[in-house]
């Protein structure tokens, strides 16, 4: 669906099916390139990014940034069948333009999936550094006392 460092181009509403998201790793001792799942999207969620959908600035009726498209953070890959609706920019544009209760609701579930996504890594980052941490002390419980 989404894979990382892809121009973010549509959003994905899951109508069935699962999908797994994956993020790099992050942290000291995290190897370049290397994923981890931080999470699973189901029916009902959203996946993907529109330019534009969390406040930026109108031009002539388009986004600020579709001139440069940024790039997924995440990839995203359905785990079973799955069926999805699929938004391009316009589409989004247009159904908040024309809805209010539709804007409202891109934006908490925008917001959501943020806040989802942040708690995901700062678990792990933390979870590193403990793993970390207990290394280096079962390391320093073998070394020989130095007198």
């Amino acid at each position: 669906m989404v894979t990382i460092g892809d121009e973010v181009t549509e959003m994905f509403l899951i109508t069935s099916g699962e999908a797994a998201v994956f993020s790099l790793k992050s942290g000291p001792l995290a190897e370049p390139g290397c994923t981890e799942k931080i999470g699973t999207r189901r029916k009902g969620n959203l996946v993907g990014e529109i330019p534009g959908c969390d406040g930026e600035k109108k031009l002539d009726g388009y986004w600020a940034s579709s001139q440069t498209l940024p790039r997924s953070k995440l990839t995203v890959v359905a785990t079973t069948e799955t069926r999805a609706l699929v938004f391009t920019q316009k589409d989004v544009v247009w159904a908040v333009g024309h809805d209010y209760r539709l804007s409202d609701e891109f934006e908490f579930a925008l917001r959501e999936r943020r806040r989802a996504i942040a708690k995901m890594q700062r678990l792990a980052v933390r979870a590193e550094r403990t793993a970390a941490g207990g290394r280096a002390a079962s390391e320093s419980m073998k070394r020989p006392a130095v007198e």
